[in-house]
């Protein structure tokens, strides 16, 4: 049976707030950032990157503070499980902040926010 892999508590220090993946010179790429700190640079290199292509890279690179905390929620909600009780209002908030989260960070990183 495999073992249950856990992690001690981290504290990342990447910049916070909503980041976005913009326009860079129209037909260069994208640059992302986070309000107004510039976080990336995504050019359009030559072939065989396209424009959706490297547009989709930027929003991963922008998606991704989004899905670390949905995966850092998730973590704690499975570690947790002893905690919480199988259809008990505890067990049904963090499965919706959860699904919440991942469809938010998902949305993010397919261009859909």
């Amino acid at each position: 049976m495999p073992q249950l892999c856990t992690q001690r508590e981290t504290v990342m220090n990447y910049t916070k707030g909503e980041w976005e993946a913009l326009p860079w010179n129209v037909g260069h790429g994208f640059n992302v950032f986070a309000q107004n700190t510039f976080i990336a640079k995504v050019p359009l290199d030559t072939a065989p990157h396209t424009m959706n292509e490297t547009r989709d890279n930027a929003n991963l690179i922008a998606a991704a503070p989004d899905m670390y905390e949905t995966l850092k929620t998730i973590q704690k909600w499975l570690l947790d499980d002893e905690q919480i009780i199988e259809g008990s209002q505890l067990y049904n908030q963090m499965f919706v902040k959860a699904n919440n989260l991942t469809i938010k960070a998902l949305s993010k990183a397919e261009g859909k926010s």
